[in-house]
């Protein structure tokens, strides 16, 4: 009886964003083929087909039919393209054998049992070649826009995100794996201005930089600070705070819109 051992080797296993030749979708196929246990030499034809279910199913692709293949104390390699066909569902390869090298292609094939489940090595080209697109507007990644849960822009910007809710919350969090952890959000000019904001994971304050001012929501309730890290009071400025218009109302209701100096110290006079 005629029994086969393989193994599958993806055309390159590791993928770097290098620019170059596309990985393409065939993959290497490597093995032993036995009879009786003894190694079979020589050569011969093989024919590759792959299905979807490891006994019954449905033909996926055209088969593949390989002649004359060397078998070197029952070893051969040989290189298989299918096509586009590895979506992320599982995928059986039958083989079908015939030694030795039959010229005439009329002498039927052996279908070796059982069939060989692929495994993930040809499944990545899935991967690196779908860039992320999924049906269902579920993950983007088009020319100039990432998108998830969302493949349009609504207006110019490079990256969306659509939650998929009518009333409550939606957005997304940044979260780091320790309770100290610092997680953040930035944005910076080319050359020029930036910000960014972080939760102070020790304090629970949140923090908003802007080149390199900060203001500081502490997590005593109702604390703010501009221009300091330890905010005592509801808002507290280190710095000159100034009104363009409107002045400053108390909790009695008056405004104040001038400031006249007596004494020693400033005053507002409304």
């Amino acid at each position: 009886m005629r029994t086969l051992l393989s193994a599958l080797l993806a055309a390159g296993l590791v993928a770097s964003p290098v620019s170059g030749a596309p990985l393409g979708t065939a993959f290497t196929y490597q093995g032993e083929l036995t009879d009786v246990g003894a190694p079979v030499s020589g050569s011969g034809d093989f024919r590759f087909t792959l299905h979807d279910d490891e006994a019954a199913g449905i033909v996926v692709g055209a088969p593949l039919q390989i002649d004359d293949v060397t078998l070197a104390a029952g070893r051969f390699t040989v290189q298989l393209d299918f096509g586009d066909v590895f979506d992320g569902n599982a995928l059986w390869l039958e083989i079908g054998v015939r030694t030795p090298h039959d010229p005439s292609d009329t002498a039927p094939f052996t279908i070796l049992n059982p069939r060989q489940p692929l495994t993930a090595a040809p499944f990545a080209q899935h991967a690196l070649g779908q860039l992320w697109t999924n049906s269902g507007g579920a993950i983007v990644n088009t020319p100039g826009f990432v998108g998830i849960n969302r493949n349009f822009p609504t207006g110019l910007e490079y990256f969306g995100v659509h939650a998929p809710i009518s009333n409550g919350y939606g957005g997304m969090y940044v979260t780091t794996e320790g309770a100290n952890g610092l997680p953040f959000y930035g944005y910076r000019t080319f050359g020029g201005h930036s910000a960014w904001t972080y939760l102070d994971g020790p304090t629970g304050d949140w923090r908003l930089n802007v080149d390199g001012d900060r203001v500081t929501v502490t997590d005593t309730p109702g604390l703010m600070g501009v221009g300091t890290t330890n905010p005592t009071e509801k808002l507290e400025v280190a710095g000159t705070i100034y009104s363009s218009t409107g002045g400053f109302k108390f909790p009695d209701g008056t405004t104040q819109t001038t400031a006249a100096t007596s004494g020693g110290g400033n005053t507002l006079d409304q």
